[in-house]
Parts: structure tokens; C-alpha cells; sequence
């Protein structure tokens, strides 16, 4: 009758069975201690502090669990009427829907634990400021940004790989997706965008589309679901500039360019961290840290290791750490 207490695994393998498959040490995406032993569980605080958290991503709801853990009085406010940030939309693609498991159990060891989540609240520097709050911590995650090839204006479609998994853009067509970052961004992304009818094809720097899916053990089952929905690979492509609906590329290891004609191109990259509220609070004077994508865009499970660390160690002395 407590299936609710219980943390799933989520068969991500992304701290696990791939990690050793490559000789490295053991972890796990949810448990910041798994593989990590021997460092100390949260020290308790000399006196309960109030802390506002800012994001409940994966970063900011593992360092509400940590600081409530170590004692202290949390509250996390987020701008949207759900918790999870980009794991939400990660699990919103059919084939990575356990994905969402992450959140659902953060939010479970949240509400045992007496942390209070405010929803839909937008957070700037004047409501912190009027508030009894002791720290603050900023998770507000990353924002996309246009790169330097892409003009401003284009008539075709130009949308980052959030956008289509939030709705904000609704590719068709023919659709080149730019795989920077070689994981399930971009493959997933592709295969939603096929199911939907259109002509998809993936292109990546790397040597192979979604490299990092051979460390999940995706690599094989992704090649199977690609080439049935009919999702092009390109690899060893560089995107260098866009000429009208025209994407100009450059395969770099000979340096032949060539053309692809498009109506859409999704990208898959680097994003910049949503910093400016943490640079604000630490202009006013306020106690502040920031976690996960808002220090520099990473992935869940270095989220929650941030996480973790920030929030056992508030109001403790400083370690390097906060």
C-alpha cells in the first residue's frame, strides 16, 4: 500500500550499467550518495534557516530535499503549473515516458520531508526581498539561444528541440535536426517529428547521431526505430550558415560542402544559463546559490549531485561547494 514511497528505477542507465560497461565508478541518477559512500550524509544545521529555492527542475527539488533533510524550512516556487523542467519534457516523447518517474519521485520524498511547492509563481528580486528568507537558491534552469550560422530572418522554420516538445513550434515538412549534443535530445526529438509525418533527417558533428546513447546501451534499439520511421543520419556535418531555406554544411573531415533544402531546422545544442535573478540577489546583498542549468547546462543526474551538495551545506561554513 506504499507504492508511492517507493523511488523507481528508471532505466535510464545513465549513472549505472553503462558507467560500468566503461570501466568508471557506479552512481545513480537519482541517489546523489549511491557511488559516493564515503562522503558524509547532510551535517544538521546549528539553528533552521528559512530557504526560498527558485526551479523545481531536478537541481532545484533535490536541493529542497537536502536542505529539508538537514533541518531547514524550504520553499520552492515555480513559474509553471508543473514540476520537473526539461525532464517533464523529456518524458513527454512517448519511448522515455519512465523518464518522468524521476520527478514523481522527488516530489513524493519533498512532500515527506515538509517541503512546501508554490506553483505558477513568477519570482523576481522585490517579492525575495520581502520575504523572512534566511537563502536563496536560484534553479531556474537554462534558456535556448540562436546561434551565430542562423540569420534572424529566414523563411523557413527555425525552433530549438524545447520548443517542439512545449508546442511553441510544430515542424513539417522536410526537417534537419542539428544533434550537438549527442544524446536523446536530438534522437527523440527525430522520431516524434517522423511520427508526425515529416521527412526527417539528423545531422551531427560527431561520428556517430546521438553518440552518447552508447553509453545508455540506445545506441542499437534508436538505429532500429530510425530506420523504420525512415530518419536520416548525416554524420561528420557541420551546419555553416543558412541561405534562404538553403542549409550549407561542410563535412569536416574532407571539407566538401554542400546544400540541403529544408522547411524546418531544429537544433539540438548548448543552451545559456537563466542566471540573471541569482547575479540580481547577489547585487542586493541576499544569501544566494544557484544549482544545475542556471550555474551551467548539464545533465539530470549532475543536476541532482549539484543539488544535493548546495542544499546539505546552507548555512554551513563555506566549502566550495556553495
Amino acid at each position: 500500500g506504499h507504492v508511492d514511497d517507493i523511488r523507481l528505477c528508471l532505466s535510464c542507465n545513465q549513472e549505472c550499467v553503462g558507467r560500468m560497461g566503461l570501466n568508471r565508478w557506479l552512481g545513480c541518477i537519482e541517489n546523489p550518495h549511491a557511488g559516493r559512500e564515503s562522503i558524509a550524509i547532510e551535517p544538521k544545521p546549528a539553528a533552521k534557516q528559512k530557504v526560498a529555492i527558485v526551479g523545481a527542475g531536478p537541481g532545484g527539488l533535490q536541493t529542497a530535499i537536502a536542505a529539508a533533510r538537514a533541518g531547514h524550512d524550504v520553499t520552492v516556487y515555480e513559474k509553471n503549473s508543473d514540476a520537473g523542467g526539461q525532464v517533464r519534457l523529456a518524458a513527454s516523447v512517448p519511448n522515455r515516458a519512465e523518464f518522468g518517474d524521476m520527478i514523481r519521485n522527488q516530489l513524493a520524498e519533498a512532500k515527506r520531508l515538509g517541503v512546501v511547492i508554490v506553483f505558477d509563481h513568477e519570482v523576481d528580486l522585490a517579492f525575495l526581498q520581502s520575504q523572512p528568507i534566511d537563502h536563496v537558491v536560484v534553479a531556474t534552469g537554462a534558456s535556448p539561444v540562436r546561434p551565430w550560422f542562423v540569420p534572424s530572418d529566414l523563411p523557413i522554420g527555425v525552433a530549438d528541440v524545447r520548443d517542439v516538445l512545449t508546442g511553441d513550434a510544430a515542424p513539417a515538412g522536410r526537417v534537419v535536426v542539428f544533434d550537438e549534443l549527442g544524446f536523446h535530445q536530438a534522437t527523440s526529438v527525430a522520431e516524434l517529428l517522423a511520427d508526425r509525418g515529416c521527412a526527417v533527417e539528423v545531422i551531427t558533428p560527431g561520428m556517430v547521431v546521438g553518440q552518447d546513447l552508447g553509453v545508455t546501451l540506445d545506441m542499437e534499439q534508436w538505429m532500429i526505430r530510425a530506420g523504420a520511421k525512415g530518419i536520416v543520419q548525416t554524420t561528420d556535418t557541420l551546419v555553416t550558415g543558412v541561405d534562404g531555406a538553403k542549409l550549407q554544411l561542410m563535412q569536416h573531415t574532407t571539407g566538401a560542402s554542400s546544400e540541403r533544402e529544408v522547411d524546418w531546422l531544429v537544433l539540438s545544442m548548448q543552451q545559456a544559463p537563466a542566471d540573471s535573478l541569482y547575479f540580481a540577489c547577489r547585487e542586493a546583498g541576499l544569501h544566494v546559490e544557484r544549482v544545475g542549468d542556471a550555474v551551467a547546462p548539464r545533465r539530470a543526474h549532475a543536476a541532482v549531485i549539484d543539488g544535493q551538495r548546495v542544499g546539505s551545506q546552507l548555512g554551513q561554513p563555506k566549502n566550495g561547494y556553495c
